[in-house]
Order: C-alpha cells, then structure tokens, then sequence
C-alpha cells in the first residue's frame, strides 16, 4: 500500500491485529487448560478499537479513491489578453534568442582558457545526469525512475490509464484487507461464544477458583 496509506491507518490497524490475537491466543490456551475465564474485558476492548478503524476509514475513505485530472470535455483555451505587432513579435524573438545565449553560455563548463575538452565535458554531463536520475523518482508504486519511465514513451495515452490502475490497487489492497480484518473480528464472537459453550458442556474449571482440601 502506498505510504500514506499506511501511516494514516497504522496504529488502528495495529491494535485491532494485536487484540485480536490475544484474544485467539486466550482461547487457544483455555481449550488447551481446560479451564473456563471470562473474556469480556477483551471482546469489549476489541470492539472498540474495530470501531476506531471502521471511523478512521470512513472519515479518511478519499484517499481509497483516486480522482481523475484529466480536463473536462468542454474546456476552451484561455483567450489572448491583446496582439503582439509584427515588429512587436521580432522584438520579443530576437530579446528570448539572446537570453537564451545567456542562458548556454552560463551552462556550458569552461576553464580558464576557454571551453573544457570533450573528454572532460562529457563526465561532467554524466555526473549531472546520474544525479538527476537519482533525484527523480515517481513516488507511485511500483516506485520506477522518471528517465526510464520517459524512455518507454512518457505519459502517453496507454500510461496513463496503467499508471491510475495501479495506484488503484495499492489502495484497493488495504481497503481489502481493513475489511476482512473487520469480519474476522466479527467472527471471533462467535468463536468466544462457541469456546465458552464448549466449556460449559465439558466442565472446564474456572480460572482462579481453589478447590478446598477435604480433611
């Protein structure tokens, strides 16, 4: 599950597994023992922490879903605020075409005496270029460089549907398993009551009784 997720449903998920299993584990040892204990303390315990989980994911149930960005169908691009005059518009080219001469020559990496050799200019663009892949990341599972990801054809019009249909099912694993370990503590009623009924009918001793020695 991604990691929002995790951290938003952690400690109620946690605490219902960890119940739960004690629960299990003080039925299993009753059987084994042969002694009956009363169980309400841990049922009722148990019941409230399902409950906190079953609030946590209503009130946070947007993040189970994933909202689609793509732009409605009968959206216009904005109008143009005034014309540029032709001698308007060669003004403003030759101004970018000089910024971006600026721009090139403050990128390129020169030594003293002028430009590095090619040797060297081309480590220097692979060192940058190793940083950058290992600076980019899509956080989205499964979790895959952005260089990579382009050079399979960027977000084309087949990725983007792959990439929406695996992010929902991160999501939908955890819906899942909350909900199963919702039921399986609706279960675990039935199975205290069946225990319980079990020792009912094979005569358990209850836990912290003493037998009085007979003179």
């Amino acid at each position: 599950a991604p990691y929002n997720l995790r951290v938003t449903f952690q400690s109620e998920i946690q605490e219902v597994t960890s119940q739960a299993a004690e629960l299990v584990r003080n039925l299993g040892k009753d059987i084994g023992n042969m002694k009956r204990s009363v169980k309400t303390c841990l049922l009722k315990r148990l019941h409230s922490s399902t409950e906190r989980l079953q609030g946590s994911i209503d009130m946070h149930s947007y993040l189970l879903t994933t909202a689609s960005c793509d732009p409605p169908e009968n959206s216009k691009p904005f109008p143009k605020l005034f014309e540029l005059s032709n001698d308007q518009q060669a003004d403003a080219e030759s101004e970018s075409n000089h910024d971006l001469e600026k721009d090139s020559d403050l990128t390129t990496p020169k030594t003293f005496s002028g430009t590095l050799p090619p040797e060297f200019a081309a480590q220097a663009e692979s060192y940058h270029e190793t940083v950058r892949k290992q600076s980019r990341r899509l956080h989205s599972w499964p979790s895959r460089e952005v260089d990579a990801f382009e050079e399979e054809g960027g977000l084309g019009v087949d990725s983007l549907p792959r990439m929406r249909a695996l992010e929902s099912t991160a999501a939908l694993s955890l819906a899942t398993f909350t909900s199963l370990l919702i039921e399986f503590v609706a279960r675990l009623d039935h199975l205290a009551e069946a225990v319980d009924e079990l020792s009912k009918l094979a005569k358990f001793k209850h836990e912290g009784l003493l037998v009085q020695p007979s003179f």
